[in-house]
This record gives structure tokens, C-alpha cells and sequence, in this order.
């Protein structure tokens, strides 16, 4: 894959007032379209870049573990470590390093979704999330929202 393949290059052409080309460095922000999905390696570089601080964000590009079955075909790992580093805020391209890692050691990553869940159902803290039937009759999707764990 070149670089002139990707669907967000790292820089864009504009012209000022006097017709004249500017080459400036496009912003993540100005990448990320707030209201459509974006491509794989722009969420994790988002989602990166939320942390507080330059050294946690070092150290979680150097720690990407992409979990599920989804992503199993050959040579995924080296097209998305290529794309996150293409796409690397400039601060960090002399700094830190890229890893990404698809498959974990000790799962099959077509089934770590289900351990995740399995240990999820014996939790006793979990006994309150769960949603009877009667609920969803009820109240239908709007109960997933107010019982889920995290907000969306």
C-alpha cells in the first residue's frame, strides 16, 4: 500500500486569498468528521489522544491490542501499525513507537468477546444490569440505556 492510497493524507493543499498553494499540516480534529464513522486507525488515534497525559499516550501507542474475530486476515497488523503511524501527531513521531497486536496469547480471538462475557455473568455486581423480560416488555430498547454500564 503507498502512501498515496490512503483516504486521509497527512497534509492538504489550500490556496490563500492570492491563488497562491499552502501546504499545511492537517489537525486530527480537522480529520475526525464528527457525525460519520471514521476509518480504524483514526478511532485509535482519537481515541489516544483523549488521555491526559504525552507520556500515558506514548506508551498507548505502543500498546494497541485490537481484540475479536474480525480482524484475523494476514498482514492486518503491519497495515494498521503503517496507518496509525502515517497518521501519528508530529509530537510523537520521533518518540514513540507504533504496536499493534491482534491476536493475544493465551485466546483464540474469536472467543475472547465470550470469555469477557462469561466472567461478566458471574460478577454479583452484575445482577443489577441484567434486564428481565418484563422490562424489556415494558419499557423495549430505552432499558438497555438506563441499565448499561457505560454511557452512549
Amino acid at each position: 500500500m503507498d502512501a498515496g492510497d490512503d483516504p486521509v493524507p497527512p497534509t492538504s493543499s489550500s490556496k490563500n486569498s492570492d491563488g497562491q498553494s499552502n501546504n499545511k499540516k492537517t489537525t486530527l480534529e480537522e480529520k475526525l468528521p464528527s457525525d460519520k464513522l471514521m476509518a480504524l486507525d483514526l478511532a485509535i488515534i482519537w481515541s489516544i489522544e483523549q488521555c491526559d497525559n504525552d507520556e500515558l499516550k506514548k506508551k498507548m501507542y505502543g500498546n494497541i491490542l485490537l481484540v475479536g474475530g474480525g480482524l484475523l486476515f494476514e498482514g492486518v497488523e503491519s497495515l494498521l501499525q503503517y496507518r496509525v503511524w502515517l497518521n501519528l501527531p508530529p509530537q510523537y513521531q520521533s518518540t514513540a513507537s507504533v504496536n499493534v497486536l491482534t491476536r493475544s496469547k493465551d485466546v483464540d480471538p474469536q472467543y475472547v468477546c465470550w470469555k469477557g462475557g462469561s466472567i461478566l455473568s458471574v460478577l454479583d455486581t452484575i445482577g443489577e444490569q441484567w434486564i428481565s423480560r418484563e422490562e424489556w416488555i415494558t419499557h423495549q430498547s430505552r432499558i438497555v440505556r438506563e441499565k448499561a454500564l457505560f454511557s452512549w
